[in-house]
């Protein structure tokens, strides 16, 4: 495996994906650039998550909440789609941002990678729960119904007496 890794290092490992840049910051300061292996892998979990995110909705209709209108079903599916995978996402955010963890010693990764992953996971992060509070109000602006678990039971006083 160390003769098959020393020759994948020189096109995977080491060149950055923008020029010269993995040496030196990028404009603006928002970070370093990744190289060419780290930058295949971002974008594997972006396109993966994107993929994920966008595909296998089953409407189920009519709908408790919404009834038979397609739109606000489908609007509600990827907005608790996307409420999911933002709680998934939290304790990888905060797992890859510690200095001393489990992780770093099983894949002997360096420091810095585990940084950029820690990123680039806390920008999907973002996203997701961006996506998630937009939805959730144009729902709650559409619909007047709030997002409660069970709307329709309301409690009702019981005489006993």
């Amino acid at each position: 495996m160390t003769g098959l890794s020393e020759k994948i290092k020189p096109y995977l490992i080491w060149p950055s994906t923008i020029g010269t840049y993995h040496v030196r910051s990028l404009p603006y300061k928002i970070g370093y650039a990744p190289t060419t292996g780290q930058g295949l892998y971002i974008l594997a979990f972006v396109i993966v998550n994107i993929i994920t995110t966008a595909t296998g909705y089953r409407l189920a209709l009519p709908h408790a909440w919404y009834g038979s209108d397609k739109y606000y079903v489908g609007m509600a599916y990827v907005m608790w789609r996307t409420g999911s995978f933002a709680l998934y996402y939290l304790p990888l955010v905060i797992l890859f941002s510690g200095r001393n963890n489990v992780l770093l010693w099983l894949s002997n990764w360096s420091h810095s990678t585990y940084m950029l992953l820690h990123r680039w996971i806390a920008r999907v992060f973002a996203v997701h729960v961006i996506l998630h509070s937009v939805l959730a109000l144009a729902l709650y602006v559409k619909t007047g119904k709030s997002l409660k678990f069970c709307p329709d039971v309301s409690l009702r006083r019981v005489n006993l007496g």
